[in-house]
Protein backbone atom coordinates (compact mmCIF):
# COMPACT_ATOMS: atom_id res chain seq x y z
CA UNK A 1 0.00 0.00 0.00
CA UNK A 2 1.73 3.16 -1.18
CA UNK A 3 0.91 6.67 0.01
CA UNK A 4 4.03 8.05 -1.72
CA UNK A 5 4.21 11.57 -0.31
CA UNK A 6 4.74 11.19 3.45
CA UNK A 7 5.85 8.45 5.82
CA UNK A 8 3.11 6.26 7.29
CA UNK A 9 2.67 6.94 11.01
CA UNK A 10 -0.04 4.45 12.02
CA UNK A 11 -1.98 1.49 10.61
CA UNK A 12 -5.25 -0.10 11.75
CA UNK A 13 -7.45 -2.94 10.47
CA UNK A 14 -11.22 -2.64 10.68
CA UNK A 15 -12.75 -5.17 13.11
CA UNK A 16 -13.89 -7.47 10.29
CA UNK A 17 -10.51 -7.26 8.55
CA UNK A 18 -11.94 -5.92 5.29
CA UNK A 19 -10.42 -2.43 5.52
CA UNK A 20 -7.02 -0.98 6.33
CA UNK A 21 -6.53 2.62 7.43
CA UNK A 22 -3.10 4.22 7.11
CA UNK A 23 -2.30 7.68 8.45
CA UNK A 24 0.54 9.86 7.20
CA UNK A 25 2.31 12.90 8.59
CA UNK A 26 0.50 15.22 6.19
CA UNK A 27 -2.70 14.66 8.16
CA UNK A 28 -4.29 12.39 5.56
CA UNK A 29 -5.85 9.02 6.24
CA UNK A 30 -6.04 6.54 3.38
CA UNK A 31 -8.76 3.90 3.59
CA UNK A 32 -7.97 0.72 1.65
CA UNK A 33 -9.91 -2.43 0.82
CA UNK A 34 -7.70 -5.21 2.15
CA UNK A 35 -8.73 -7.90 -0.35
CA UNK A 36 -7.43 -6.15 -3.46
CA UNK A 37 -5.54 -3.13 -2.02
CA UNK A 38 -7.93 -0.66 -3.65
CA UNK A 39 -7.80 2.88 -2.24
CA UNK A 40 -11.43 3.65 -1.36
CA UNK A 41 -11.08 7.22 -0.10
CA UNK A 42 -8.75 9.73 1.49
CA UNK A 43 -9.72 11.65 4.61
CA UNK A 44 -7.90 14.85 5.43
CA UNK A 45 -7.45 16.89 8.60
CA UNK A 46 -6.71 20.54 7.75
CA UNK A 47 -3.76 22.43 9.21
CA UNK A 48 -1.85 19.26 10.06
CA UNK A 49 1.84 19.68 10.84
CA UNK A 50 4.37 17.55 8.97
CA UNK A 51 7.08 17.86 11.63
CA UNK A 52 5.57 16.65 14.91
CA UNK A 53 6.64 13.16 16.11
CA UNK A 54 4.47 10.57 17.86
CA UNK A 55 1.30 11.66 16.18
CA UNK A 56 -1.39 10.64 13.72
CA UNK A 57 -2.61 7.59 15.64
CA UNK A 58 -5.56 5.95 13.89
CA UNK A 59 -8.22 3.55 15.23
CA UNK A 60 -11.53 1.96 14.19
CA UNK A 61 -14.50 1.75 16.53
CA UNK A 62 -15.42 -1.85 17.52
CA UNK A 63 -18.37 -1.93 15.11
CA UNK A 64 -16.23 -0.56 12.29
CA UNK A 65 -18.45 2.46 11.61
CA UNK A 66 -16.19 5.24 12.95
CA UNK A 67 -12.54 6.05 12.26
CA UNK A 68 -10.53 8.21 14.67
CA UNK A 69 -7.37 10.17 13.91
CA UNK A 70 -5.22 11.85 16.58
CA UNK A 71 -3.30 15.02 15.67
CA UNK A 72 -0.32 17.04 16.98
CA UNK A 73 -2.55 19.89 18.17
CA UNK A 74 -4.27 17.55 20.64
CA UNK A 75 -7.46 17.16 18.66
CA UNK A 76 -9.03 13.91 17.46
CA UNK A 77 -11.04 13.81 14.23
CA UNK A 78 -13.86 11.28 13.93
CA UNK A 79 -15.28 10.23 10.54
CA UNK A 80 -18.02 7.88 9.34
CA UNK A 81 -16.29 4.98 7.59
CA UNK A 82 -19.17 4.43 5.16
CA UNK A 83 -18.92 7.76 3.35
CA UNK A 84 -16.06 9.71 4.95
CA UNK A 85 -18.36 12.35 6.41
CA UNK A 86 -17.21 13.96 9.67
CA UNK A 87 -18.73 12.88 12.98
CA UNK A 88 -17.07 15.51 15.22
CA UNK A 89 -13.76 16.83 16.50
CA UNK A 90 -12.63 16.23 20.08
CA UNK A 91 -10.73 19.25 21.37
CA UNK A 92 -7.97 17.85 23.57
CA UNK A 93 -5.87 20.09 25.80
CA UNK A 94 -2.62 18.22 26.35
CA UNK A 95 -0.60 18.41 23.14
CA UNK A 96 0.23 15.82 20.52
CA UNK A 97 -1.99 12.74 20.47
CA UNK A 98 0.22 9.66 20.75
CA UNK A 99 -2.28 6.79 21.09
CA UNK A 100 -5.97 5.93 20.75
CA UNK A 101 -8.21 3.09 21.95
CA UNK A 102 -11.97 2.55 21.74
CA UNK A 103 -13.74 0.76 24.57
CA UNK A 104 -15.19 -2.66 23.62
CA UNK A 105 -18.74 -1.24 23.45
CA UNK A 106 -17.57 1.73 21.36
CA UNK A 107 -19.01 4.28 23.79
CA UNK A 108 -15.66 5.64 24.99
CA UNK A 109 -12.45 6.72 23.26
CA UNK A 110 -9.22 6.87 25.26
CA UNK A 111 -6.67 9.41 24.02
CA UNK A 112 -3.04 9.31 25.19
CA UNK A 113 -1.11 12.58 24.98
CA UNK A 114 2.46 13.80 24.65
CA UNK A 115 2.20 15.34 28.12
CA UNK A 116 1.30 12.06 29.82
CA UNK A 117 -2.41 12.76 30.34
CA UNK A 118 -5.06 10.27 29.17
CA UNK A 119 -8.45 11.70 28.22
CA UNK A 120 -11.56 9.55 28.15
CA UNK A 121 -14.20 10.87 25.73
CA UNK A 122 -17.83 9.90 25.19
CA UNK A 123 -18.14 9.10 21.49
CA UNK A 124 -21.89 9.75 21.23
CA UNK A 125 -21.82 13.39 22.32
CA UNK A 126 -18.12 14.32 22.30
CA UNK A 127 -18.06 15.13 26.02
CA UNK A 128 -14.97 14.58 28.15
CA UNK A 129 -15.85 11.90 30.69
CA UNK A 130 -12.64 11.60 32.70
CA UNK A 131 -8.89 12.24 32.81
CA UNK A 132 -6.05 10.02 34.02
CA UNK A 133 -2.95 12.03 34.87
CA UNK A 134 -0.41 9.91 36.73
CA UNK A 135 2.04 9.44 33.82
CA UNK A 136 5.05 11.72 33.45
CA UNK A 137 5.82 10.95 29.80
CA UNK A 138 4.25 10.34 26.41
CA UNK A 139 1.49 7.74 26.47
CA UNK A 140 2.35 5.49 23.54
CA UNK A 141 0.08 2.51 24.24
CA UNK A 142 -3.55 2.14 25.36
CA UNK A 143 -5.79 -0.91 25.68
CA UNK A 144 -9.18 -1.60 27.25
CA UNK A 145 -9.80 -4.91 28.99
CA UNK A 146 -12.21 -7.18 27.06
CA UNK A 147 -15.19 -6.33 29.28
CA UNK A 148 -14.27 -2.62 29.30
CA UNK A 149 -13.86 -2.25 33.06
CA UNK A 150 -10.15 -1.40 32.95
CA UNK A 151 -7.80 0.68 30.82
CA UNK A 152 -4.09 -0.14 30.52
CA UNK A 153 -1.52 2.45 29.48
CA UNK A 154 2.17 2.41 28.56
CA UNK A 155 4.33 5.54 28.61
CA UNK A 156 7.86 6.82 28.09
CA UNK A 157 8.17 7.57 31.80
CA UNK A 158 9.05 3.88 32.10
CA UNK A 159 5.76 2.73 33.59
CA UNK A 160 2.68 0.79 32.56
CA UNK A 161 -0.50 1.44 34.51
CA UNK A 162 -3.89 -0.16 35.01
CA UNK A 163 -6.88 2.13 35.62
CA UNK A 164 -10.46 1.43 36.66
CA UNK A 165 -12.62 3.08 34.03
CA UNK A 166 -15.71 3.70 36.18
CA UNK A 167 -14.04 6.06 38.65
CA UNK A 168 -10.51 6.67 37.33
CA UNK A 169 -8.78 4.88 40.20
CA UNK A 170 -5.19 3.80 39.52
CA UNK A 171 -5.17 0.06 40.30
CA UNK A 172 -1.55 -0.89 39.67
CA UNK A 173 1.75 0.39 38.26
CA UNK A 174 4.44 -1.75 36.62
CA UNK A 175 7.93 -0.28 36.62
CA UNK A 176 10.04 -3.34 35.81
CA UNK A 177 11.56 -4.04 32.42
CA UNK A 178 12.28 -1.80 29.41
CA UNK A 179 10.39 1.40 28.70
CA UNK A 180 6.89 0.25 27.68
CA UNK A 181 5.66 1.38 24.27
CA UNK A 182 3.02 -1.25 23.56
CA UNK A 183 0.34 -2.90 25.68
CA UNK A 184 -2.48 -5.44 25.12
CA UNK A 185 -4.83 -7.69 27.07
CA UNK A 186 -5.26 -11.38 26.35
CA UNK A 187 -8.78 -12.20 25.02
CA UNK A 188 -9.95 -13.52 28.40
CA UNK A 189 -8.60 -10.47 30.25
CA UNK A 190 -6.51 -12.50 32.67
CA UNK A 191 -3.11 -11.39 31.38
CA UNK A 192 -1.50 -8.23 30.09
CA UNK A 193 1.30 -8.03 27.53
CA UNK A 194 3.62 -5.09 28.16
CA UNK A 195 6.11 -4.86 25.31
CA UNK A 196 7.36 -8.49 25.17
CA UNK A 197 6.58 -9.39 28.81
CA UNK A 198 3.44 -11.27 29.83
CA UNK A 199 1.91 -10.47 33.26
CA UNK A 200 -0.81 -12.31 35.18
CA UNK A 201 -3.21 -9.70 36.55
CA UNK A 202 -4.48 -11.74 39.51
CA UNK A 203 -1.20 -11.35 41.39
CA UNK A 204 0.91 -9.24 38.99
CA UNK A 205 3.37 -12.04 38.35
CA UNK A 206 5.63 -11.78 35.31
CA UNK A 207 4.94 -15.14 33.64
CA UNK A 208 7.24 -15.07 30.66
CA UNK A 209 9.19 -12.88 28.31
CA UNK A 210 9.65 -13.12 24.57
CA UNK A 211 12.99 -12.65 22.89
CA UNK A 212 12.19 -10.01 20.22
CA UNK A 213 15.15 -11.11 18.11
CA UNK A 214 14.42 -14.83 18.10
CA UNK A 215 10.63 -14.74 18.34
CA UNK A 216 10.44 -17.29 21.18
CA UNK A 217 9.78 -17.34 24.92
CA UNK A 218 12.92 -17.00 27.08
CA UNK A 219 11.26 -17.41 30.52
Amino acid sequence: LETRDFAVESVAFSPDGSLVATSARDGKVHLWRAADRTLLRTLEAPNASTKEPYSYAVAFSPDGTILALGLPDGTVRLWHVSDGSPVRTLEGRYGTVCSLAFSPDGQLLAVGSYNGVIELWQVADGQLAREFSDHAGRVLGLAFSPEGAYLASAALDGTAKLWRVADGVLVHTVEKGPVPTGIAFTPDGSMLAINHQLWRLEDWTALREMDPLRGGWVT
